[in-house]
């Protein structure tokens, strides 16, 4: 009986290392960029701004840690 509680507690810690690890990341990249995205144009045209382009790029490699 324990050793199944033990197995549970176990698991239970690590998923939420993780899962608080994966958001860390997304919290640091708004922290670090989100204040380049407060004035940035609508995107009204379709055209994209080389800036906004590359930082976005950057944030769909959080996805791929």
């Amino acid at each position: 009986m324990y050793s199944i509680l033990y197995l549970f507690i176990h698991i239970y810690i690590h998923i939420s290392v993780y899962i608080l690890c994966f958001i860390d990341l997304f919290r640091n990249y708004f922290r670090d960029h989100g204040k380049e995205f407060i004035d940035a144009p609508e995107m009204n045209t379709g055209e994209h701004n080389l800036h906004y382009y590359s930082l976005f790029q950057d944030y769909l490699k959080l996805y791929e840690v």
